[in-house]
């Protein structure tokens, strides 16, 4: 899961320590922006160039050392990336002309804003209703919308989105505040309204963020968490756990939420499966969308206020939990107390959005409202999500975030205090409800790892029978080839065969044995088997000796392989034998493994 960043701020910088002064003087003389490599664009179209190249480096050295009987594909992939650094180089052309190109890429006078950012032209004042900010991908941009407009009262001029790429940082934090004082400045009366009123919502939406800022000077609550469970995962990898995908009997001795467990008496369940993932990839996604909520519920409600919210939704997922995914499994995360982060948000902003900046609520509201329908969404969409952990979290996130009180709406310690006691409550009534009216659990926990265990041994068993089906096959394959390649050197016992009749021969190889190996090769590729186990390792390192040989024999689309060098058949038949060491090794890994198990690995 991901949280989309909070809606961008109008840019702060020294210039704006007196916005209504700015609106009403504007620079003088007109201010110039000038495109910089030191920017966006430069470092991009840079490093496009030198990939580019490395490109086109790469196809003239394949074209270079080419075998012009070869054919078949390789002209293909020549022109894929030949395409490829075109199109590349094609990118980075515009951007470093962008930083490149002679005069200002912005500039704001009495005539108008023009620029290079606007193709020598200029937008007269006179025909600007607003000036706007937004932010793409975390690059800002100027938003111009026009102000003229026919008879039927259309506007005849489209919006103008100014990219603010190739200018410095330093630089895009300044000009928003200069295009507003100019507009203000040379756009007439109603140009100065409109610009008063955005310097005075910068000038709120700075002076909101410093009282925030200045309330709660240090946010360590949020990244203690962030720490917490990430240190949790490491220590499951460091002893032994799978990263990737661990097993639901290691998630369930390192404490994930069930039911049969919690009901007998193992509580701190609850708890605890809130500090476990499935897996990197689920950590990941959980701690970037508690990073980004995170820091903006701290500075409201200070770090005391946002450990009530993540504990308490957190507990509060993990008791909804188990009347649904934790009564017959195993349910861990994070996001149970992301979704109350989320939640508390709401409330908040709901609760106090008449105090907020002009227009911070509504941004707040729409980012974290999709945030909550994408995430239900995909939840309900693919199966082996907690979907039910996420509500809960949510509706006690929500409970916590009206009940707690925003530090800077506090007049005594007291009314702080009172409020967190009453989330605390609200929460801890929550989960008690939910855990005490969940239905009798109809197994107890040895049971249910029993069923862990037994349904693991049943795919294990059902992955070993399927390679091992395949293994007459494979074995009659190789050994209907082997058999060939003997009864053909055996007419030529002196060693000295005819050119015409060693490549005759090599066709009808071709043609007879490669088939059967790459539909053999297809099949295992068929079989989906995780290579980290033995079993998917044995039947990647089979996959790899057919390989071997299927470079061995060639491939009649490409040309005629059989006219390779002395140097690539002995580097082919070389890869055949390490191919079949690591066969062996694998074999006899899965032999072990499978005596380990009890399993009878039969041989066919």
């Amino acid at each position: 899961m991901s949280l989309p960043p909070s809606p961008p701020l109008p840019p702060s910088s020294p210039s704006w320590t007196s916005s209504r002064a700015a609106a009403a003087a504007p620079p003088e003389p007109a201010a110039e922006f000038q495109a910089s490599w030191r920017s966006t664009a430069g470092a991009l179209g840079l490093g496009l160039a030198g990939f580019a190249a490395a490109l086109g480096l790469l196809v003239a050295l394949l074209v270079q050392w080419r075998d012009p009987e070869t054919g078949g594909h390789a002209g293909l992939v020549h022109g894929i990336l030949g395409a490829g650094a075109l199109l590349v180089a094609g990118v980075a052309a515009t951007l470093l002309r962008q930083v490149a190109g002679r005069g200002a890429w912005l500039r704001f006078d009495a005539e108008g804003i023009g620029g290079r950012a606007l193709g020598g032209h200029a937008i007269p004042w006179d025909r600007v209703s607003d000036i706007q900010w937004q932010a793409v991908s975390g690059v800002p941009q100027l938003v111009v919308q026009p102000a003229v407009q026919n008879a039927i009262g259309r506007r005849q001029q489209r919006r103008r989105v100014l990219a603010l790429a190739p200018l410095r940082r330093d630089d895009r934090e300044q000009i928003h505040a200069t295009a507003v004082a100019a507009f203000g400045h040379w756009g007439g009366p109603r140009a100065r309204a409109t610009a008063q009123a955005h310097a005075d919502q910068i000038e709120a939406e700075i002076a909101y963020e410093q009282q925030l800022q200045a309330l709660t000077p240090r946010i360590w609550a949020m990244p203690l968490m962030v720490l917490a469970c990430a240190g949790t995962w490491a220590a499951q990898v460091a002893l032994g756990v799978d990263p990737v995908h661990p097993r639901i009997v290691d998630l369930l001795r390192w404490g994930g939420n069930t039911l049969p467990a919690v009901q007998a008496g193992q509580w701190w369940r609850l708890l605890t499966a809130m500090f476990l993932h499935g897996g990197i990839l689920h950590l990941a996604l959980n701690m970037y969308a508690l990073w980004e909520a995170g820091r903006q519920l701290t500075r409201l409600f200070g770090n005391l206020g946002f450990l009530i919210v993540y504990v308490g939704a957190g507990l509060a997922g993990s008791a909804l939990s188990l009347h649904f995914a934790a009564r017959t499994g195993v349910s861990v995360g994070a996001s149970g107390a992301v979704f109350g982060v989320v939640g508390a948000l709401i409330a908040a902003t709901l609760r106090h959005r008449d105090s907020l900046p002009a227009g911070r609520a509504r941004q707040m509201l729409a980012s974290l409202g999709l945030f909550v329908a994408i995430s239900l969404g995909y939840g309900l969409a693919k199966t082996g999500i907690d979907n039910a952990a996420h509500i809960g979290g949510l509706l006690a996130g929500v409970a916590a975030g009206a009940l707690l009180v925003r530090k800077a709406d506090a007049r005594s310690r007291w009314r702080i205090l009172r409020g967190r006691l009453l989330a605390m409550a609200a929460c801890a009534a929550m989960v008690a409800t939910l855990c005490i009216a969940a239905a009798p659990s109809r197994q107890d926990t040895g049971q249910q790892l029993r069923q862990v265990r037994q349904l693991r041994d049943a795919r294990e068993q059902e992955a070993l029978r399927s390679l091992m089906a395949l293994q007459p096959g494979i074995g009659q394959a190789l050994s209907a080839l082997q058999s060939d390649v003997r009864a053909f050197h055996l007419r030529y016992p002196g060693g000295a065969i005819p050119r015409a009749q060693e490549q005759a021969f090599a066709q009808r190889l071709r043609e007879t044995h490669r088939p059967v190996l790459q539909d053999l090769d297809d099949r295992l590729a068929a079989l989906g088997l995780d290579e980290d186990d033995p079993i998917g390792a044995f039947a990647a390192a089979q996959r790899q000796y057919l390989r071997a040989h299927l470079d061995l024999l060639g491939d009649p689309a490409r040309g005629a392989p059989y006219r390779a060098t002395d140097a690539e058949q002995r580097a082919r038949v070389a890869a055949v034998d390490r191919a079949l060491k690591a066969l062996v090794q694998a074999q006899q890994g899965l032999e072990q493994w499978a005596q380990a198990r009890g399993y009878a690995a039969e041989r066919r």
